[in-house]
């Protein structure tokens, strides 16, 4: 580029070119971030690089100024899919498709001239033959059926998946002329058995032998030589070297077709035939050399794809980094001490003296599993345990050292510079965990709390009126009822339905009876919401915000060996002194206990595990501190595997019956709504009751 630009200015002065370069290590993020430097800072008009479509994409998003600037990649990419299609990006490179060829071997000029015409044909349009794959004639298959399956293994470790089956003559015409050259051949020619392998020319001899022979045939016994020849020209059959037909004198040039397949499982459809001439066609019911329209048809036309899992879109990734089962990817897992880290139901290592070497399991593990599954291609990959912290751990697959992590890890800024991470799979954020204690205030006065201020209240005013009523109906007639007191302990006794004093109008027995109904029901439903509340334990967390611990100098742990501590230490302003770090998750209730820790700090995921473990006592307060993401994959969670498998990870952990948070008693207070009907049918009832008495005074007079 140097050079490039000296030579232009020995061309000319009217501009001035200066060259600014920045070194991006062959990382998409530092790439990205230089690209992102040079236009701020340099404020370039142009960049060159060896920069992907999809790291332009990323700088255009985050800088809208640099969708009009012209940058030039000097790599060779996959095309570019519409997700990364910009208007000013360039390739100074061809874009090399590569597919694998597949035939049977068998030793003769039609399967080396198929093949060399394909090859040509695919180097035309950008394309080359990446792998050869031959197979022996099917009479020797079963003698070579292991060499058969790893040829097949091997297709699976390629990044090309597109394969073309060439398919020779081998129709039974062809066959059993073969064998009886052979045959005749080694009779006459028995030294020379190893030249007993047709060629081209030998195939050509014989089939124009038979156009003469059928010619003659079809002639007239008194024909011409002109009239033979004529007969000759109007040949048109299926020879051993191909189609017999002629033009103008000359044998018409014969191409072989393909037949294109899409397969589909264990079974494949035929999408379209293709022919150097034709090009795609619908079918196979065609005359070389004829007019016709099919040369204009794209594959496109022809009808969809369908690639594996049912998708008719071209899968990403393919031709992107070519995998060999030799050299697997080495995927990083922690292995901090204690095995697996403060929670190793997310990533465990384990030792198996079995096989002498240590096996990965844990939450996170699975969704690796289970997105490598939903993978369109084979990508071997090995576990390798990490002994060391997350940050160094990112910093190992910046370095190559590693090609990969699976890890519960977060995705912070400063991570982000060293590596990329996948799509969150887990919901994210930093919460705080503390005990907690019984709230004995509301224990005290916890039967009050069954109903509601305003249920109480409606029942009192209706026993006390229910009381007023029958004592206004029995006091002139009935001596027990003439005191106030001794209505007032008619209405207590009635509560309890032990009420001894009699009563002496039947209309004072109307009134009482949908009143004791009334009270049948309440007094079943006070006890029904009493039992479940003192069942339920009342508690409150014993610190409600970090303010109280910045306060108070308080103690609080976390998980040592991530990034929780420095970020106590630098955003919520904790001392370092006053931070505990704990290695396992089963160490946190004896440091709650012994008074080390008055509260504990963890992701969001690492909480629920804590919480399903160990239920009792312990309660998450707090705002909860949004992060980054956990990293994870798309398409695992949109068809419901993520869901089951976080459910699963929940469940296994869960030492618990039934909830025992915090609870909040006026949540299962009862109110007037669910007895809404027994009042007002009593006081209805009692209106009526009320009603029929003053018609019958005012009809008999008084008694």
């Amino acid at each position: 580029m140097e050079m490039a630009v000296q030579d232009f200015h020995h061309l000319t002065c009217s501009i001035h070119l200066v060259l600014r370069f920045k070194d991006s290590q062959g990382s998409s993020a530092r790439a990205a971030s230089s690209a992102l430097e040079l236009i701020g800072s340099e404020e370039v008009e142009a960049i060159i690089g060896t920069i992907t479509p999809p790291e332009a994409t990323l700088v255009s998003e985050i800088k809208k100024a640099t969708r009009d600037m012209p940058i030039i990649s000097l790599t060779s990419s996959p095309s570019i899919l519409p997700t990364y299609q910009l208007p000013f990006f360039l390739q100074m490179a061809n874009d090399i498709k590569k597919v694998t060829v597949i035939y049977q071997d068998n030793n003769d000029f039609i399967t080396d001239s198929v093949i060399t015409l394909l090859s040509d044909s695919l180097r035309v349009v950008g394309s080359e033959i990446d792998h050869h794959l031959s197979f022996p004639p099917q009479s020797s298959v079963s003698e070579h059926n292991g060499a058969i399956k790893q040829e097949l293994r091997k297709l699976r470790s390629n990044s090309n998946r597109v394969f073309i089956l060439v398919q020779s003559s081998i129709r039974k015409s062809f066959r059993r002329f073969k064998t009886k050259f052979r045959k005749h051949y080694g009779t006459r020619y028995a030294e020379e058995e190893e030249y007993s392998n047709l060629s081209i020319y030998a195939l050509r001899a014989y089939d124009a032998a038979s156009t003469v022979a059928e010619a003659m045939d079809k002639s007239p016994a008194n024909a011409t030589s002109k009239e033979l020849f004529k007969q000759i020209l109007s040949s048109n059959s299926e020879g051993l070297s191909g189609r017999i037909r002629f033009r103008n004198t000359t044998l018409l040039k014969h191409l072989p077709t393909f037949q294109v397949i899409n397969v589909v499982g264990k079974s494949y459809r035929e999408v379209a035939i293709w022919s150097p001439q034709l090009r795609f066609t619908e079918n196979s019911n065609r005359h070389e050399g004829e007019n016709t329209t099919f040369g204009n048809m794209t594959m496109k036309e022809l009808g969809p794809i369908y690639w594996p899992g049912g998708l008719q879109t071209v899968p990403k990734g393919w031709t992107s980094f070519e995998f060999d089962e030799d050299k697997p990817l080495k995927i990083g897992v922690p292995a901090v001490v204690p095995i697996g880290g403060a929670f190793n139901q997310f990533v465990k290592v384990s030792y198996d003296q079995g096989i002498n070497g240590s096996y990965v399991t844990g939450f996170s593990v699975e969704v690796f599993e289970a997105v490598v599954k939903r993978l369109p291609y084979q990508l071997p990959y090995v576990l390798v345990p990490f002994y060391g912290s997350y940050d160094d751990m990112v910093e190992q697959v910046y370095s190559k050292g590693l090609d990969a992590e699976v890890e519960d890890t977060e995705i912070m800024a400063y991570r982000y510079q060293y590596a990329e991470f996948s799509q969150p799979y887990l919901e994210s954020g930093l919460i705080m965990v503390v005990t907690a204690k019984p709230d004995k205030s509301k224990e005290r006065w916890v039967f009050l709390e069954t109903f509601t201020r305003r249920m109480w209240l409606i029942t009192i005013a209706m026993h006390t009126f229910i009381g007023f009523v029958i004592w206004l109906i029995e006091h002139a007639e009935n001596p027990n009822l003439t005191r106030f007191g001794a209505v007032l302990w008619f209405s207590i006794t009635v509560l309890f339905f032990a009420h001894r004093e009699p009563l002496r109008s039947n209309l004072s027995r109307f009134v009482l009876a949908p009143w004791l109904f009334a009270i049948l029901i309440i007094s079943a439903s006070f006890t029904a919401s009493l039992t479940s509340m003192l069942t339920i334990s009342h508690l409150q967390p014993s610190v409600s915000d970090i303010d109280t611990l910045l306060r108070t100098n308080a103690s609080v742990g976390c998980n040592g060996n991530s990034f929780i501590v420095g970020y106590l230490i630098n955003v919520l302003g904790f001392k370092p002194k006053n931070i505990r770090k704990i290695d396992s998750i089963n160490d946190y209730p004896d440091a709650f206990r012994n008074g080390d820790i008055q509260a504990a700090f963890f992701v969001v995921p690492h909480a629920k595990v804590f919480l399903a473990k160990y239920c009792k006592g312990f309660t998450m307060t707090g705002p909860t501190f949004k992060l980054g993401v956990f990293g994870g994959i798309l398409k695992v969670i949109k068809n419901g595997e993520m869901l089951r498998l976080e459910e699963y990870l929940l469940i296994s952990n869960n030492s618990c019956s039934q909830s025992t948070g915090v609870s909040d008693g006026s949540s299962s207070s009862l109110g007037p709504r669910p007895f809404a009907g027994l009042f007002i049918s009593a006081f209805a009832f009692l209106v009526a009751t009320v009603r029929l008495a003053r018609r019958h005074q005012h009809s008999y007079g008084p008694s």
